[in-house]
């Protein structure tokens, strides 16, 4: 049972770091939607769905670096509203 939890802990290990911010709505089909057509463009990154009511936020991206993040971001804004958030992100994932 340790064993067990010991490899979940690996698996949901989180840290301060920053995501890309590229949509808030309060419209869920609408987020769904942008969710669906980024994913399109942009397969390479994750893309997390944020709801703080009454808003529908889309985060894509989990950057250690405040600069790496910016350097994205400024790419995403030729499209999007794109700009840098603090939040928890995966540190360690599945491949």
């Amino acid at each position: 049972m340790i064993e067990t939890q010991v490899k979940l802990n690996k698996v949901k290990k989180e840290s301060d770091g920053f995501r890309i911010q590229i949509l808030s709505t309060s419209n869920q089909t609408v987020a769904g939607k942008a969710r669906i057509a980024f994913l399109d463009e942009h397969d390479d990154m994750d893309i997390y769905t944020v709801y703080d009511r009454p808003y529908y936020k889309l985060r894509v991206g989990d950057f250690v670096s405040k600069k790496d993040a910016e350097k994205v971001a400024m790419q995403l804004k030729k499209k999007y509203p794109a700009f840098v958030v603090p939040e928890k992100i995966k540190t360690n994932k599945r491949n």
